[in-house]
């Protein structure tokens, strides 16, 4: 990378630190210094879910505000767009549903489903009142050429199933759309949406691989219906 920039000075290299998920580990733990000391300080554009944010900035997330600062630590290290594309914070798991009372911001959540409810019950349909709303956070930060730090917050729900490729999804349609000029805002809104119509569409199916093939038309022309809203 230190010599395509040399030849290519205008080139933009966005890493994502795949290392672990949900606290663990799939990689070495010698692989963590690796990208915080080498990879990380290197990319323009990083996309570390909370697992890697963590162990690369060495800040725990339980809540907004502690995100925010895992994405100033990890601005520290050099990269200077930053999305972690899911986070869980503590006080989800207290709830049985959101009390938007207590929320700093709030969106229209729609109910979460598993995948073993939709493959046993194929000729049901599915009733919100049967099911559990877990949510899930993701953020954007972005260092603007004056200095100063925008971010994005975006809030939606988490399906119980366990889909192999989400991140690599998010990431790749992220670049795709800032590629093409797209503001962080609008390309964080279009990647995470394409990513959730697409889980949504394969947890109806009953796969536990991403329903791409059934989901072009929504990675194409996806439908941004929860915006990300600007953190004062």
């Amino acid at each position: 990378m230190t010599t395509l920039r040399a030849e290519r000075p205008t080139i933009r290299f966005l890493c994502d630190p795949v290392m672990g998920d949900d606290g663990h580990l799939y990689v070495p733990e010698s692989f963590v210094a690796k990208y915080r000391d080498h990879l990380v300080p290197l990319a323009d554009i990083i996309t570390p879910n909370q697992t890697e944010a963590e162990l690369i900035s060495g800040v725990t997330i339980t809540d907004l505000a502690s995100a925010r600062d895992c994405c100033a630590a990890l601005h520290a290290l050099g990269p200077k767009t930053i999305v972690i594309t899911s986070a869980t914070f503590p006080a989800d798991a207290e709830k049985t549903g959101l009390d938007r009372s207590q929320e700093e911001l709030e969106v229209d959540l729609t109910p979460s489903f598993s995948t073993a409810w939709v493959r046993d019950h194929p000729d049901e349909d599915i009733v919100p009142e049967m099911v559990h709303t877990h949510v899930i956070h993701a953020i954007a930060s972005e260092v603007l050429a004056d200095g100063s730090t925008n971010q994005y917050y975006l809030r939606l729900p988490r399906y119980q199933t366990h889909v192999v490729g989400t991140g690599d999804m998010v990431t790749a349609l992220l670049l795709a759309h800032i590629i093409r000029g797209t503001p962080l805002q609008a390309a964080f809104e279009l990647a995470m949406a394409s990513t959730h119509e697409a889980l949504r569409k394969t947890l109806m199916l009953g796969r536990t691989e991403l329903a791409l093939v059934q989901s072009v038309k929504e990675i194409v022309e996806p439908t941004v219906t929860v915006m990300a809203s600007l953190l004062p």
